[in-house]
Order: structure tokens, then sequence, then C-alpha cells
């Protein structure tokens, strides 16, 4: 978090530097985490903050007396947690996690996180890219992974406060969050590097984000699975398709499958115009009937393409009042793998799809939120084998070698 301390250093006619750290930005030091300002009032500054392992916490520090000490001394704010109806307490600590429950303190103290810096292996932009890292903090050797790529897919993934995956840490995975290039926060060429090359570059990005937790010897390569919602479960259709050797089971919420049929039922037609053939071209090309030619451009970026090569089990979860990414889209993909030509590709994996009716794109009613992770978890459990480094049912060195993504 940053506070503009410009107009002091103005004022007191020095030239503006650059901007102060006013919160912890070295991964590791006391109270890093996600700061975001909630006000400045009074002399006083008043931020929330929130890290994998901590839930939101109210802070409060005093502006001092001269601002420009701020700007010419480089020294940062001194933070108290401020916890409402009791009397601040002075320290590190405090806010809602002091307040929770002994088991679930002692939960998130066994939680570690991590920031991965990931050069691209491909495409004109080689600067690293960050992937995220939960794992439990006593860990013995390489861990089973949940590959969690996020939607969009122009957002991120933050060193925030996310419940789901601080369960799945407690279960004994590692869970992976990459931000792959297209994710905000790395800069406009980083950011417009991706249209045009959905289903490629992403893909190739998650996957160079699952082989560096591999080399760091996070991530058993035998046991990785992956998660993920709306441009995260396109990512997810697309890696289980391109990679089928490389995950033992995927689960994807509200997924993006088919490009060419979403066009003409979703609320964003523009989105697969410009996702699919680049922000200029997609702009100029938009129109509410494709063209034959676009349409196949859109078919080739679809996971679709890629069904008949999944081999592990699939679970889908989709809202029906999902406007975004209907329903159909979804369930023709199910339709397509269960449907395949066996002689051909072999039998399709089991699957399993889950349709909640009140919900739309995010499945984000609090009982949805937590029927599906529930069923993410049980998922993991039936097909991705156990946690546990001894597992009996991992593959054979042949599969393994494969799921280590060696091309």
């Amino acid at each position: 978090m940053a506070v503009d301390t410009s107009a002091a250093a103005v004022a007191a006619g020095v030239s503006p530097p650059a901007p102060t750290p006013l919160t912890p930005v070295e991964p590791g030091s006391p109270l890093y985490g996600n700061w975001s300002l909630v006000g400045v009032a009074g002399g006083l500054v008043v931020a929330s903050r929130v890290a994998p392992d901590t839930p939101a916490e109210l802070y409060v520090a005093e502006v001092p007396a001269d601002p420009t000490s701020l700007v010419a001394g480089g020294s940062s704010l001194t933070w108290r947690p401020l916890e409402l109806g009791c009397p601040p307490a002075y320290g590190i600590g405090g806010g809602l996690r002091s307040e929770l429950p002994a088991v679930v303190q002692n939960a998130l103290d066994k939680l570690e996180f991590r920031v991965l810096r990931v050069p691209p292996r491909t495409g004109d932009i080689s600067e690293a890219f960050d992937c995220l890292v939960w794992m439990p903090r006593n860990r013995k050797g390489p861990l089973p992974a949940v590959l969690s790529p996020h939607g969009g897919p122009h957002t991120a993934v933050t060193l925030g406060w996310y419940p789901s995956f601080a369960a799945l840490t407690a279960l004994g995975y590692a869970v992976l969050c990459p931000n792959f290039r297209g994710s905000t926060g790395y800069g406009q060429a980083a950011l417009s590097s991706l249209p045009g090359r959905i289903g490629r570059q992403d893909v190739e990005d998650c996957v160079a984000a699952l082989e560096a937790a591999v080399e760091e010897g996070i991530v058993d390569p035998a046991r990785v699975s992956v998660v993920g919602g709306s441009h995260g479960g396109f990512l997810t259709a697309h890696l289980l398709g391109q990679h089928p050797g490389a995950f033992r089971c995927g689960v994807m919420r509200n997924p993006v499958t088919n490009i060419a049929a979403m066009v003409a039922a979703s609320d964003i037609p523009d989105w697969c115009y410009v996702e699919v053939l680049g922000s200029e071209e997609g702009r100029r090309r938009a129109s509410p009937v494709p063209s034959a030619t676009d349409l196949a451009a859109m078919l080739a970026a679809s996971p679709v393409s890629y069904v008949d090569a999944v081999t592990a089990p699939v679970f889908l979860m989709l809202g029906s009042r999902d406007r975004r990414v209907p329903p159909l889209d979804g369930l023709q993909y199910l339709s397509a793998l269960r449907g395949r030509d066996a002689a051909a590709w072999g039998p399709p994996p089991p699957s399993r799809l889950i349709i909640f009716p009140e919900d739309g794109h995010g499945l984000d009613k609090p009982q949805t939120e937590f029927e599906q992770w529930i069923n993410v978890m049980w998922w993991l459990k039936t097909y991705a084998g156990s946690t546990d480094a001894k597992d009996e049912s991992r593959p054979s060195k042949q599969e393994a070698a494969e799921a280590a993504l060696v091309e």
C-alpha cells in the first residue's frame, strides 16, 4: 500500500520522490501480505490486511506531525492492530485471527506460502511471472498438488485470504496459482500479449509454473490435479486435453469449453472475438453474426477440440442462471466426453455433473461455496490419490515421466 506524499514534498520544497512503501513489502517479513487502504482522517491511517494464512484484520497508524519525514527519511508507518470494541493492542497480530478458535489458529499456523518467479518458455514477453504457492509448513518431501489457474483471464491471484486454498493446504496439498502472462499487475505489454493466444500461451505458462514447483521440490509430479472456474475452467479443460498424462483429475466450475457456441449466447460476445482473434482484430471483426472463419478460429481455440484426448476423471459444476458462460456450453463438453468414439480414443474417464439451480457465473452463494468445495475435496480424495508420500496408487514410472511434463 502507498499513500501519496508528493504534496508534502512539494510543500517542503523538495522534488517528489518515488512512492514510499508504508507497509511491509519484503516476502517473509512480519505483516507481509495484501494491504488495502480503508481511510485517512484525523491524523490516522486505517488499513486492512489479509494473507494466505490470515483472514481480514484492521490496522491503524499515526501520520507523523511532519509528513515529509516519510519522504526524506524513507521511514514507514508503525502499524497497530485495531480490535473493534477492544482497547488497541500493540505488537504484531490481532484483529480477527486472534479471535478465531484455537483449532483454526493452529491450522493456519501450519500454512506456508511462497511466490515463485517463473520465466516464460514461449512468446515475445520474456519477463518472469509469479506463481503463488500455498503449502503445509511442516512438509516432508514433494507434495500432491492442485494447480488452480484463475479466471478472467485479465485478473490476478493476490497474497490474500482464500478459505478454499487454506482448506486444501490443511488436507496436505500444495496449491499453485500461476499469474500467467495476461494477468493484471505485470504491465501493459504482458497484459496485451494474451488476446489472440488463449489456449496456447496461458496453457504453456501454467505448465511452466507447475514445472517450476516440481524443480523446487515442492510438488510430486505424479500427484497433480487441476481445478479452475470460468477462464480457469477453460485452462483446466485445455490442460487435461493437451497434457492428458500430467493430471490425476480435474474440476471445472462454469468453464468456457466451446467459444464458437458461447459467442451466440453469452452476455460478453465481444470477449469471444477479442480473446480469440486479438485486441485490434477482434474489435474490428466483432459482429452479431460471426463469420464461418471466425467460428472456426473460436472452435480451434476451445478445449472441446481436445476432449477426445482427456483421460483424467472430470467433474463439472454449473450454475443454471449463468449468462456469462451459459450452462449448455459445459453440458455439450460433457456429452462430447461421454459420447466419444471409444474404439478410436478409448473409453471415457469417470465424470460427474452438479448443477446449482439458483446460481449464476460466480457460483458464490454461501451454500454453493460450501457445497462445491466439499465436492472438490471429495473428488480429489477419490481420484487424486492419498496425500501421504507413500501413496500406493501413484502411476508407473512411464506415467510419472509424462506427468513431469518433459516434452
